[in-house]
């Protein structure tokens, strides 16, 4: 884990790292890098907006993208996270998107 004192670094370092799943670039190991990193931020920060701007991007970018690598990224992240989180806040947070992925048509990515 990378370690981030400073509040406004850790915002601009978790906001290239969600660039850099948003993006083609990274090769899947990158990828699964990148969201272990997000995932202990997640759950490791006091800082509200650092929160905030992880799950936003992973709720309303990456969990409803029409790539499918994007889509996995968001997958890789909640692999990352699960363990790190309770149960009640994953159902409460990404429980719904989570489920959205039981109907979906491409075989890399089924549930």
């Amino acid at each position: 884990m990378i370690n981030t004192n400073d509040k406004q670094h850790a915002k601009e370092l978790a906001t290239m790292m969600l660039k850099a799943l948003a993006s083609k670039a990274p090769s899947q190991p990158v990828k699964k890098a990148i969201t272990v990193n997000l995932a202990k931020m997640l759950s490791t920060r006091a800082n509200y907006q650092v929160r905030q701007l992880i799950h936003k991007k992973m709720l309303q970018d990456l969990a409803v993208s029409k790539t499918f690598q994007q889509r996995q990224a968001f997958l890789f992240f909640l692999e990352a996270l699960i363990p790190q989180i309770s149960i009640a806040h994953f159902n409460q947070v990404y429980m719904e998107k989570f489920f959205d992925y039981k109907d979906e048509v491409v075989p890399q990515i089924l549930l």
